[in-house]
């Protein structure tokens, strides 16, 4: 990878908002682009984050970086001319498809033969697909996408098949996300961790981890209605649900079913949490659940924490975190079951909000509730069995699922990218959506600028270049337009034509000159005849 340069494209939304919930995406992503910055060299961010913020976020001023409205620096990455020619970057890596993906449509525009490379975290949104399906008719051959599961996989490969109605055009390659095994670690003791956070030193604490929103993640109340079935004749068990609550309802449906039914003393919800302290609340339990009952689930990051930590996990069989695991080595994966009939979860998914789909889909997955309570009541009874399983656990993420290991995935993942791409000459690119704007919107001006058009200073522009005036102008836009000095330099002898002028400062016709040109007749600093 030495020579071969990147760029990632990373939205603001990834590292510049903070999340009052658990969000897997941002996390995700997080995680990704802090890995790859500190383990694939020659790369360079383009975002719409400030350097500023880039730099407090990452704690570190030396980020090779481009921001989106500086264009000229994104720009100058595709844009080659034969006088000017420039090294192409080898690849452009999109940190988060479901964002804008602004540098692929400037790679398209421009023909620049750089394969561009999407991320694709979630699957679960109608606005997730449409960005999807854009991405997938303004994409080519050398083209790509990376996603974390084999699942994932079979379902953008169905989606775009379907949409282009020919062989999927993107080469897409899975790569499971990772986790900080430094951080996520087991514990020689959690007595104390369950001391702090008031939990029964004497009982088996059984650990679910994620959003509380039964229309967009999981419906936990089944996994409680369980446990308090089990409980009938289990009484060394506590059930510890973690998660901010996204849907008060649900939680006073949850809370009032506890208490209807006396659980208090064996389950307890915490919607209070600390994010910056997510592997404690892991180090504090004995088996972790992920119950997810949502089609979504493209991989699950939070059993792979669990597991990290040294736990044995219980996980539905479904979608991508089916992957995590071996049943009966690092945990148990409970069999599934789902509908076939898709007319309505259709009109949902097309007309209805993302939570009222959620909700139908959720309620029409199910688990086997009999073989949950039997392998969770194995566990439970078995510490030497969760020992076991808690070690296998962690082996297999330290071999699979490691930030190291991904970062290796990523760069190996990079370089088949970059070698697999057609020859310059055999590129072809999307046609852009709105092509030809400015030809169709100069109609309405009274002349064009072209290359006979005569510049010469303005009066305004002649007492700048003899310092008795000062030139005032925005600094973006003073940043946008690097010619305007040696425009002004040129047009100090005497008049130019615009043809004239490029071939002074022994330039091709481009819109940065032109730009630059309109920029400073419009500012009164040249003046400009016009046939």
């Amino acid at each position: 990878m030495n020579t071969s340069s990147i760029i990632i494209e990373s939205p603001h939304i990834i590292h510049g908002k903070k999340w009052e919930t658990i969000n897997g995406a941002i996390t995700v992503g997080e995680n990704i682009l802090k890995t790859l910055l500190t383990s694939v060299p020659n790369t360079t961010v383009i975002t719409d984050s400030t350097k500023s913020e880039l730099t407090h976020y990452f704690n570190n001023n030396d980020i090779p970086y481009s921001n989106y409205m500086s264009h000229s620096d994104l720009e100058n990455k595709f844009n080659s001319t034969p006088s000017h020619p420039i090294d192409f970057p080898h690849l452009i890596y999109n940190i988060s498809v479901p964002f804008p993906s602004y540098s692929l449509s400037l790679r398209n525009i421009s023909k620049s033969p750089v394969p561009y490379i999407g991320q694709i975290h979630s699957l679960s949104s109608l606005n997730t697909l449409t960005i999807l399906r854009h991405f997938a008719f303004n994409t080519t051959i050398g083209d790509g996408l990376i996603v974390p599961s084999e699942s994932s996989k079979r379902i953008c490969q169905a989606w775009i098949e379907d949409w282009t109605q020919k062989p999927c055009h993107l080469s897409i390659r899975t790569v499971p996300f990772g986790v900080d095994t430094s951080k996520f670690k087991p514990v020689s003791s959690n007595l104390a961790l369950k001391k702090r956070f008031n939990l029964p030193a004497d009982k088996t604490v059984v650990l679910s981890l994620a959003r509380l929103n039964p229309k967009t993640k999981t419906d936990i109340f089944v996994t409680i209605q369980n446990f308090s079935h089990l409980l009938d004749t289990q009484s060394g068990a506590y059930l510890w649900i973690v998660g901010e609550s996204t849907n008060k309802d649900y939680l006073k449906f949850l809370t009032d079913y506890i208490k209807d039914k006396h659980l208090e003393d064996s389950i307890r919800i915490d919607t209070s949490v600390d994010h910056n302290a997510i592997e404690t609340y892991m180090q504090a339990a004995d088996i972790f659940l992920s119950m997810s009952d949502h089609f979504s689930e493209n991989f699950g990051v939070a059993p792979i924490e669990g597991m990290s930590c040294g736990l044995p996990v219980i996980l539905t069989d479904i979608a991508g975190q089916s992957a995590h695991i071996q049943h009966g080595i690092q945990g148990y994966l409970i069999p599934t079951i789902g509908t076939t009939s898709t007319t309505e979860l259709d009109t949902l998914f097309n007309v209805y909000t993302s939570a009222d789909f959620g909700d139908a889909m959720i309620q029409s997955i199910a688990y086997d509730n009999n073989v949950f309570r039997e392998k969770l009541n194995q566990l439970i009874e078995s510490p030497s069995l969760r020992t076991k399983m808690g070690v296998a656990a962690r082996k297999n993420v330290l071999s699979k699922f490691s930030n190291q290991t991904m970062a290796q995935n990523y760069q190996q993942a990079f370089n088949l990218f970059i070698k697999n791409a057609p020859p310059k000459n055999e590129w072809t690119f999307p046609t852009v959506p709105f092509h030809a704007v400015a030809s169709k919107y100069s109609q309405s001006t009274t002349s064009k600028l072209d290359s006979s058009t005569i510049l010469t200073l303005s009066s305004y522009g002649q007492k700048i270049m003899q310092n008795h005036e000062s030139f005032y102008g925005l600094e973006t836009h003073l940043n946008n337009f690097p010619l305007a000095p040696s425009i002004f330099n040129s047009l100090v002898a005497s008049s130019l034509s615009k043809k004239e002028l490029e071939k002074s400062l022994n330039l091709e016709p481009s819109y940065k000159i032109d730009a630059t040109i309109m920029y400073l007749i419009k500012h009164n600093v040249i003046n400009c005849i016009t046939s």
